[in-house]
């Protein structure tokens, strides 16, 4: 609808949804698990956490989630599984197959592949993310075990738990991947066992599973791989599977059967126990309009400033989601967005 010209004004506010974004982890017992995040990152179910899924999952381990769908690795059926967020629609526990696709465990996905470790044959898969062949993205090398998996705009990293280091290879050349872009010393003392990496913030994130006396949650600058911090955040007993917003770290512990969960900057971990059993991956449905500050836009000296608080309704983060302004439907956010910027 047309925007009139008094919501031309130079409106400063925040863009907020009343579309929850979830947090999912998977159990080894064949579930998938989900609980609700509020605005301020923190997960609860006022209790003991239901099961999400239930039924069609063969050994899941890790678990990816983008605006749409839920992906998964099911470690006993050699398939890469995907359903829709609301758990039903377009249910496909074989939606990826193949060679390429061997005792997968770690999953991750961006706009347009959804790749996967394979530890036993030291490999990273990808397959289209609207389905299609499975294929060998990168070979890891001689000796190595990738499990934990994240990906960027430019990179695809994985954690080599064999070896202690966490690899990285270009998405336009795969061929000159890094198996050594960030390497633990033999002590042991900057990375463990990385079963899960995730990728936010301009920072990597890994998992340190194997640090039994000190489990934590290690990040490293993208820009500076040499200036990892190994303990950032301290992390239950068995820190596994590990998910990241804008904002916060979440993480499965397969011992205390827990999700931890803290900020990038790391600090004092809160906890959600989901009441599942041998938890071993997490994700997060990302936020497609993150911190979107209204007051950032450029004023407009010839309208008048006012200032208001913004909410998007809807069921999801799109550009046909509508805006109002306190009691005033403005049109939808790509509408918005434009006269706004």
């Amino acid at each position: 609808m047309p925007i009139s010209p008094v919501r031309r004004a130079n409106l400063k506010g925040t863009l907020t949804s009343d579309a929850p974004n979830y947090l999912y982890w998977t159990s080894s017992n064949g579930q998938i698990g989900r609980a609700p995040l509020n605005a301020s990152g923190v997960a609860s179910c006022g209790g003991t956490c239901p099961a999400f899924i239930t039924t069609g999952l063969n050994a899941p381990s890790e678990i990816a989630a983008d605006s749409e769908y839920l992906y998964w690795a099911n470690t006993g059926t050699n398939s890469i599984g995907r359903v829709r967020l609301d758990g039903v629609t377009d249910f496909n526990a074989t939606f990826v197959q193949g060679a390429a696709v061997a005792n997968p465990f770690g999953i991750a996905v961006d706009g347009s592949y959804i790749y996967w470790t394979n530890p036993q044959s030291g490999t990273i898969g990808r397959a289209p993310i609207g389905g299609g062949t499975a294929s060998t993205f990168v070979n890891t090398g001689s000796g190595t075990t990738p499990y934990g998996i994240a990906v960027d705009s430019g990179n695809v990293y994985w954690g080599d738990t064999a070896n202690n280091q966490i690899g990285q290879a270009p998405l336009n050349n795969p061929a000159s991947a890094n198996p050594n872009f960030v390497n633990g010393p033999q002590a042991y003392t900057t990375i463990n066992q990385p079963y899960g990496l995730v990728v936010s913030g301009g920072s990597l994130f890994w998992s340190n599973f194997g640090m039994v006396a000190n489990p934590s949650i290690g990040s490293v600058p993208l820009a500076h791989p040499d200036q990892a911090t190994p303990n950032l955040i301290p992390a239950g007993t068995n820190p596994y599977g590990l998910a990241g917003s804008e904002r916060y770290l979440y993480w499965a512990d397969a011992a205390t059967n827990s999700i931890g969960s803290a900020t990038l900057s790391g600090g004092s971990p809160t906890t959600l126990v989901p009441g599942g059993t041998s938890l071993v991956g997490a994700a997060v449905t990302p936020n497609q309009f993150p911190d979107l500050s209204v007051d950032q836009v450029t004023p407009n000296p010839a309208l008048t400033q006012s200032t208001v608080s913004l909410t998007i309704t809807g069921t999801a983060f799109d550009s046909a989601t509508t805006v109002s302004v306190g009691n005033q439907n403005c049109g939808s956010v790509q509408s918005m967005l434009r006269v706004l910027r």
